[in-house]
């Protein structure tokens, strides 16, 4: 088994409760690990995790508007467990500068 990430995939999105977060949208960062079995991958690409195919999952993912990154977090995973059916996922969903009455760098919600 090896690790295989893609960090900081940066999407400006529209989640959120509140209706400034839903017109307005906001800064996201999506990180994605996949423990996945480098063995006999004989230098194919067909045999291991495409990236390219990590960040459209992801990026069509967060196209969708939905309330909560815990949520977000939830589909994004199942899509890539779905596409990478012999690795281990785990997915984080940063949100920066979330709406909380005071001066927070970013939330954060990790799955998998």
């Amino acid at each position: 088994m090896g690790l295989i990430v893609l960090e900081g995939m940066q999407f400006h999105a529209f989640h959120g409760v509140h209706t400034e977060e839903r017109l307005m949208g906001g800064k996201y960062q999506v990180d994605v690990y996949l423990d996945y079995p480098f063995e006999g991958n004989a230098d194919r690409l067909e045999r291991t995790a495409n990236y390219e195919q990590v960040y459209q999952i992801v990026a069509s993912c967060m196209q969708e508007p939905v309330q909560l990154i815990e949520h977000l977090a939830e589909l994004i995973l199942g899509d890539l467990q779905a596409a990478f059916l012999e690795a281990k996922v785990k997915v984080r969903v940063s949100k920066f500068q979330p709406p909380v009455g005071g001066v927070v760098a970013r939330a954060y919600v990790e799955v998998g």
